[in-house]
């Protein structure tokens, strides 16, 4: 591979619980790349004018689980008003790509959900990962990192953001979230644990690079 195609992005996918954020910032820390996960709503609200907020509520989410906060007729954009169509899904989403374009275009990074893998598509070395683990697993993880006392809450919680990334996912892309056909590597973080599971990937990602 030629010095000038050189930059990758790895798309990171990931269950609720999984680990996959912890994966992420390893991986950063491993090949010495930039991580970007909810900077690109701070990056693309500083963009568009839009305040973070609506960026924040909308975040990897179909249209219709944001269409409450869209009741009243006016939101506040930059310091003015626009109307309710300015901060649609569609226009939401549509700031948050051209984010992810750009910090594509300015070196290799990682890129968590968001649909990253199907904005880069037509990226040469774009790589889209998916992190899993069983529901168990992610359970006890869920508690110890939000202090949620009872397992069933746990669960509930990691259902339906799963439900909610599911939606957004295959709404905005002509793939299915978590399966495999959509990803070039999906991996239980569970068996070896969030480190190893990066370094799995780190050198999934390097011998790929090697043999293009």
């Amino acid at each position: 591979m030629s010095e000038k195609d050189n930059k990758y992005v790895i798309c990171l996918g990931r269950q609720y619980g999984s680990g996959g954020h912890k994966v992420g910032q390893y991986l950063s820390q491993m090949l010495g790349i930039e991580y970007y996960d909810k900077e690109i709503i701070a990056k693309a609200s500083l963009q568009s004018g839009i305040v973070p907020e609506y960026f924040e509520k909308a975040d990897e989410r179909a249209p219709g689980s944001f269409s409450q906060m869209l009741t009243t007729s006016m939101f506040a954009v930059g310091g003015a008003f626009a109307y309710n169509n300015a901060l649609s899904n569609d226009n939401i989403f549509m700031h948050q790509a051209e984010v992810i374009r750009s910090l594509a275009q300015k070196g290799s990074c990682i890129i968590v959900g968001r649909c990253a893998d199907y904005i880069l598509r037509n990226m040469e070395n774009c790589f889209a990962v998916f992190v899993s683990a069983p529901m168990e697993e992610r359970v006890k993880r869920i508690m110890k990192r939000e202090g949620i006392e009872k397992a069933e809450k746990a669960e509930e919680k990691a259902k339906k953001v799963d439900k909610l990334r599911r939606g957004y996912y295959n709404y905005y892309t002509e793939k299915h979230w978590g399966r495999a056909d959509s990803y070039q590597l999906i991996i239980d973080s569970s068996i070896l644990g969030e480190e190893q599971t990066a370094c799995f990937i780190r050198d999934f990602v390097l011998r790929a690079l090697e043999d293009r």
